[in-house]
């Protein structure tokens, strides 16, 4: 099953952090998109999450980028205004309509809030920011893996942090982190100790992540401006909204992950069960989307052991 797909050398296509989460929620799921047999679904214009969640990524792919100084915390919300306009023209022109006005405006504050927040955060860390967007391919459990991070961080002593934007607030990520069951950030630090950027031209990258001491991982929640990650930083305690999870935050969920790529690597796919929403929601603390992807996941659901 993981040779559905492949590359021009006939090699199975690397997973992304997202389609290996979606395979530990529903291998159906997983299946169902190899298989392009996704309903097509249709739905008016709106600011959704996904589409708020995209333009608020855009906008802090060029507020911080490599090898430019910090944006001034006097220029942030007339640029955090600018960029809007600008990402909007292209990503939803919709929202520069005067129907959709009070949206806009509040938005704008919050990203504007968010951003004067997180450069704080970086100016305090001492924080220089190595690659904004970057893609990055390694090995993780016998297979390839890829993704795009939103962010690496180089901090004094050779140390890495990579960065996760979220537009969300902190409960629900901290109670995943919280639980074991938060994988997506940690699968982007095996795939810079196992490989490193996609580019082969960015060879001066490689080489500092190659060289980091230690590689930690943090989300930021623009929403509540909070800061969530597994590593202890000097001078972190004294940055407001930075908190770090102790323990294992991805132990269950790669646990989970590993369990299935053995058992579709052997043509094996194992169907929900009728508690699984729950399950997922109160037990790993976070929302099953997988689940919601086409009605053949319920209907071919089992009832509870």
């Amino acid at each position: 099953l993981l040779a559905l797909r492949r590359d021009a050398e006939g090699k199975p296509k690397p997973e992304s952090p997202s389609s290996l989460e979606t395979l530990m929620v529903s291998g159906l799921a997983w299946l169902l998109k190899r298989l392009e047999a996704e309903p097509l679904g249709w739905a008016p214009e709106s600011a959704n999450p996904l589409v708020l969640g995209t333009v608020a990524h855009k906008v802090f792919e060029n507020l911080f980028q490599p090898g430019a100084a910090l944006p001034t915390p006097e220029e942030i919300p007339r640029r955090v205004e600018a960029l809007l306009d600008e990402i909007l023209k292209r990503l939803a022109p919709f929202l520069r309509g005067s129907p959709w006005s009070v949206e806009r405006r509040n938005f704008a504050a919050l990203t504007t809030k968010a951003a004067l927040a997180w450069r704080d955060t970086l100016a305090r860390l001492g924080a220089e920011v190595l690659a904004s967007e970057a893609w990055l391919k390694g090995e993780w459990s016998g297979i390839a893996v890829h993704g795009q991070t939103d962010l690496i961080l180089g901090l004094p002593g050779d140390r890495l942090l990579v960065v996760d934007y979220k537009r969300s607030s902190s409960r629900k990520r901290l109670t995943q982190m919280q639980k074991g069951f938060d994988s997506q950030a940690s699968l982007y630090r095996a795939m810079i100790a196992s490989g490193g950027p996609k580019d082969p031209r960015k060879a001066a990258l490689a080489a500092r992540l190659r060289g980091a001491q230690q590689t930690g991982v943090v989300y930021y929640l623009l929403n509540d401006q909070v800061a969530l990650s597994d590593t202890v930083l000097a001078g972190a305690a004294a940055v407001p909204g930075w908190r770090v999870v102790e323990g294992d935050i991805a132990g269950e969920a790669l646990a989970r992950i590993g369990q299935r790529i053995t058992e579709v690597r052997s043509g094996k796919l194992a169907l929900n069960r009728a508690g699984d929403q729950e399950f997922f929601e109160k037990k790993a603390g976070l929302t099953p989307y997988a689940l919601q992807k086409s009605p053949l996941i319920a209907l071919f659901s089992l009832p509870d052991e």
